[in-house]
């Protein structure tokens, strides 16, 4: 059973996160960034991702080094004792193409997401991410997120 699933950082074909992703009921760890997603992100169905703690979408992958440290001390969820699966890009150091960034359609916060009870990082940065902040329900998102990023998202608006 997979409960980290980290594809990041590969120059899959251009395309919308596969709709067989929203059954995987036991994934913890969602890492796609860098993977020419596309499409409305808005449009796909989170909700199905009951187990789900972390769900990485930007645009490119960030050197964390030692944030994922902190993170794995902290919470104790990544990625020591989980089950893991991984074929992301291994070489932090290397300057990512600007091609295999995801290029979502702009488009508000995807809804499903707000049903998510166990999320706690959220990284939406340069997604495309447009609209008014205050029409997306984080009452549940608030109880359990500790890292949220929707930065460079130029089409937000306050609420």
């Amino acid at each position: 059973m997979t409960e980290v699933l980290e594809l990041n950082d590969n120059g899959f074909e251009r395309g919308i996160i596969p709709g067989t992703l929203a059954s995987l009921s036991k994934l913890q760890v969602l890492k796609l960034q860098g993977t020419q997603r596309t499409g409305d992100l808005a449009a796909f169905d989170f909700s199905g991702m009951a187990a789900i703690h972390m769900i990485y979408l930007q645009s490119k992958r960030q050197k964390v080094g030692s944030y994922r440290k902190w993170f794995a001390r902290k919470f104790s969820i990544y990625p020591h004792n989980l089950p893991y699966c991984t074929l992301a890009h291994t070489n932090v150091n290397d300057t990512l193409d600007s091609r295999t960034g995801n290029k979502f359609l702009p488009g508000k916060m995807p809804p499903s997401l707000s049903t998510l009870t166990k999320l706690k990082v959220l990284s939406l940065r340069d997604t495309n991410r447009a609209g008014d902040m205050g029409d997306f329900d984080m009452t549940n998102l608030k109880k359990t997120l500790v890292s949220f990023n929707i930065a460079e998202n130029p089409g937000f608006a306050a609420g």
